[in-house]
């Protein structure tokens, strides 16, 4: 079991990830001018993110993405 932030989508290959799961989330840092805090909010990913995550599986061998949406 692998766990990746959205960094893996683009940069990485690990060999032998035949499957991935996809909650179609990611975290992103915002900043808030009116509190002067930053925050990680959590927003959709885009049709080109979830592409990216479905490439990850198969890149070595036949593989399968699993989203856990519609």
């Amino acid at each position: 079991v692998v766990v990746a932030t959205n960094i893996a989508e683009t940069s990485i290959t690990i060999n032998g990830v035949v499957f991935v799961i996809d909650c179609a989330f990611v975290k992103l840092r915002a900043y808030n001018p009116r509190t002067a805090i930053e925050s990680l909010i959590v927003t959709p990913i885009s049709k080109a993110s979830a592409c990216q995550r479905a490439g990850r599986a198969g890149r070595n061998r036949a593989g399968k993405c699993f989203r856990l949406y519609t």
